[in-house]
């Protein structure tokens, strides 16, 4: 497990085509406990909230970066970049080990019946993605608590995720759908269909997240991962 070095900084994962780049350390003109109106992203999306949707900025919680924190009623939204697209990849720094019921969203963008598809994760700290219809993929082991974490998943048929750098294959995977296609809405912290089946909002922090429209390659992925490592200091295979 290794820190890289000051090149790997401040990579933007836009530059890898990411169309949904967040990162708190960007975020400007805010003090401690400011609540997020507009988190501006490094690429083509910048979600938004109002009123009580609006999660909180903390300064000096990751290795003395910021982190936006969520409460399990926040929301950000914006228009989904990503409509059409059948494979993904997501890498995300965060921590939870709150859950306000069995799963806790992360970042979510598409709908259909029976509620949202995106980038969850299980009550039992595994990671979750939903794809289309009623299958749906989890990690073979849990990783997520509230330690800070670098998290990944890459969606291409095959499925993978990752913490820390470190890759496992998924399980409980059926069909090899994946869809974005089912709303013209992505959100953070909060299912799309919220009410249906429940809120699964994501109670905890989130430093960084990346949605990529393909499945990247183990050499984009190691570099999102390293830059974010280095950022955050975050021990990384």
């Amino acid at each position: 497990m290794m820190l890289l070095s000051h090149n790997h900084a401040h990579f933007n994962p836009a530059h890898a085509g990411a169309t949904v780049a967040l990162d708190a350390r960007f975020l400007t003109g805010l003090a401690d406990g400011d609540s997020v109106g507009t988190w501006t992203g490094r690429g083509a999306t910048s979600p938004t909230a109002s009123g009580s949707d609006r999660p909180t900025y903390k300064t000096a919680i990751v290795s003395g970066q910021p982190v936006v924190r969520f409460s399990g009623s926040n929301i950000l939204s914006a228009s989904n970049p990503n409509v059409g697209v059948s494979s993904c990849s997501v890498v995300a720094v965060f921590s939870t080990s709150s859950y306000p019921e069995s799963a806790a969203t992360v970042v979510d963008w598409s709908k259909r019946a029976i509620g949202g598809r995106g980038f969850w994760v299980e009550n039992t700290g595994k990671l979750w993605f939903w794809p289309m219809d009623n299958n749906d993929v989890k990690a073979s082991s849990a990783t997520v608590s509230s330690t800070p974490a670098i998290q990944t998943y890459i969606a291409n048929g095959a499925m993978a995720f990752g913490s820390n750098g470190v890759m496992q294959t998924a399980v409980s995977y059926s069909d090899g759908a994946n869809d974005f296609t089912g709303s013209t809405t992505i959100r953070v912290g909060r299912d799309l269909l919220e009410g249906l089946y429940g809120s699964f909002g994501f109670a905890g922090d989130i430093a960084a997240l990346a949605v990529i429209p393909s499945a990247i390659s183990a050499a984009v992925r190691k570099r999102i991962e390293q830059s974010l490592a280095f950022s955050f200091r975050i021990a990384c295979a």
